[in-house]
């Protein structure tokens, strides 16, 4: 639990400072995005194991053809897995609770694109893991030895979608997210939330609220226009050369002369203050925008039936 003195001082730090801010929450990110590709990774491991050793018990002849040392060796790992796993989930279960106490004190700091993407596409992705079709996966049956409760994840994880649950840019950027969003993990989660009391009831009833925003904001997606956004009539300069997407803010960088949306070389520049083109020295107050450009493309946009950002 932090102290009254330590959240003011996190707050003052936050507030002054917006750019180390969004330096530290990136890195954050990146630790936690690994320990969790790890953990998914082991936990992934020792459940397929779990279901040889099961086998072994049942007498399937799958698992007679397979040579003792290799066996011996599967047995070693197994092991190994379970050691390194269990302090990996930890630390990854700490991660969620202070991204989840962060969030909870406050919100809009994390409301920068280069942010909010980042921690939504995470969120997604890990409950779609955690209570998705391939759940299964990571259901171990050696999860108090390793200190793996689902619950307590899930739990966490919620939390942060609720501390961001009444924020429209929030909403916009889960149902955006192709890779993981599903609105019926959502709707499945909901039942599970009340199931398992892991939220009090004024947190329930803010995920429910949320669900009924994310199934507006996806029926409004898809019947948009913006699912013709990759057409081929879409202009080659209007495109941002790194991710290959129109640009909704483009941007010039003087020092390749280099068109690009200005979040994707905001989000180059948080880790390598150089043009990513030739390698010169860039930094954030030397990128020029570019008006017009932007006029054009917002234009073309509102053609096809698509509000510009």
């Amino acid at each position: 639990n932090w102290t009254v003195p330590f959240m003011n001082s996190l707050t003052n730090w936050i507030g002054n400072d917006a750019e180390k801010f969004v330096q530290f929450v990136m890195l954050l990110f990146n630790d936690l995005i690994y320990l969790l590709d790890d953990s998914l990774a082991k936990l992934k491991e020792i459940r397929e194991y779990e279901h040889l050793e099961e086998e072994e018990k049942s007498g399937q002849p799958l698992y007679q053809q397979i040579p003792p040392e290799e066996r011996f060796i599967r047995r070693q790992n197994q092991e190994q897995n379970k050691k390194l796993v269990k302090p990996a989930l930890s630390l990854l279960l700490h991660y969620y609770k202070m991204l989840s106490a962060l969030t909870k004190l406050v919100q809009k700091p994390f409301l920068v694109p280069e942010i909010i993407q980042k921690i939504v596409h995470n969120l997604n992705f890990s409950i779609n893991k955690f209570n998705g079709k391939n759940a299964k996966d990571y259901k171990v049956a050696c999860k108090e030895e390793i200190g793996f409760d689902v619950r307590s994840y899930m739990r966490v994880i919620i939390q942060v979608y609720i501390n961001f649950a009444e924020f429209p840019e929030f909403i916009e950027t889960i149902v955006s997210d192709e890779r993981s969003f599903n609105l019926e993990i959502f709707q499945r989660t909901e039942k599970i939330l009340q199931e398992n009391n892991l939220v009090n009831q004024e947190g329930l009833k803010t995920f429910r609220l949320l669900f009924e925003r994310l199934k507006e904001k996806s029926e409004e997606l898809l019947n948009s226009a913006k699912l013709d956004i990759f057409q081929d009539e879409v202009p080659d300069g209007f495109i941002d050369p790194i991710v290959i997407e129109i640009m909704t803010d483009p941007v010039l960088l003087p020092t390749s002369n280099t068109v690009v949306d200005r979040l994707t070389i905001i989000k180059h520049l948080l880790n390598d203050q150089t043009d990513p083109f030739n390698r010169k020295k860039l930094t954030k107050d030397m990128i020029q925008p570019l008006p017009e450009l932007k006029a054009k493309i917002d234009a073309f946009l509102a053609e096809k039936g698509i509000k510009p950002k």
